[in-house]
């Protein structure tokens, strides 16, 4: 049986292992075999990660037929505003997929990235956090919690758009913040609107309450405010 630990785990490993990439390359960066090193992190990270996601994996389809699991982390059930993960098919398929992109990802940017360079070790942990914030993003259950690693997501792309410092770089860093609070504002507005609407922010009671929404405008308002915050990200 899944429960929320099976869940958060995926993302927790990614989320230690980003903290812990930065004291280990600054240390690989002082040692003779940089790439072999590099190598043995890039391992250790991503066998603990497929652990996880495997082990997810496998509890999820113990269950014939596999069911949508909605995990609330708060004691009361699907209450206003509590964080919760969504468990399908879906989701399943495309945690894998993050993660064996993040693999390849990772692994091209050992031999692209000179490790010698200082701020390499914030270039790799970056993409480790964006990969968790990807990971969350898939799992979430209620549209805060994919609001908020979407955003995530978001602030650590701008990030590796300014690792070389360069003049061309900062200026499209500081156009894509600019979008992202633009966007955010609307996605906060639609939000204002589904949860007045609704009472909740979980995916599962937005579904069932708007079946029997009598008038449909203020939501229709509410997915153009968010389907146009998401578009501009």
């Amino acid at each position: 049986m899944v429960d929320v630990w099976d869940v958060a785990l995926p993302v927790i490993s990614l989320v230690v292992s980003s903290l812990l990439t930065v004291p280990i390359f600054k240390l690989i960066r002082k040692s003779t075999h940089k790439t072999a090193f590099s190598l043995g992190w890039y391992a250790v990270v991503f066998a603990v990660a497929f652990f996880f996601v495997g082990n997810l994996t496998a509890k999820y389809y113990s269950v014939i037929p596999p069911q949508t699991l909605n995990i609330t982390l708060a004691d009361t059930p699907f209450s206003g505003i509590s964080s919760a993960f969504m468990i399908d098919s879906v989701s399943i398929y495309m945690a894998v997929i993050i993660i064996c992109v993040s693999a390849v990802v990772f692994l091209y940017g050992i031999f692209y990235v000179n490790v010698s360079e200082r701020p390499s070790e914030r270039y790799f942990a970056i993409m480790l956090m964006l990969s968790a914030a990807l990971m969350g993003t898939v799992f979430s259950g209620d549209l805060l919690t994919l609001f908020i690693f979407w955003e995530a997501a978001a602030a650590g792309s701008s990030f590796l758009m300014i690792y070389r410092k360069k003049a061309e770089s900062i200026n499209a860093a500081l156009k894509y913040l600019v979008m992202v609070i633009i966007a955010s504002a609307f996605i906060v507005f639609g939000l204002s609107l589904v949860y007045g609407l609704t009472g909740s922010l979980n995916f599962w009671v937005v579904r069932q309450a708007l079946i029997g929404l009598p008038d449909k405008n203020l939501l229709v308002l509410a997915f153009v405010f968010i389907a146009t915050g998401y578009a501009i990200e």
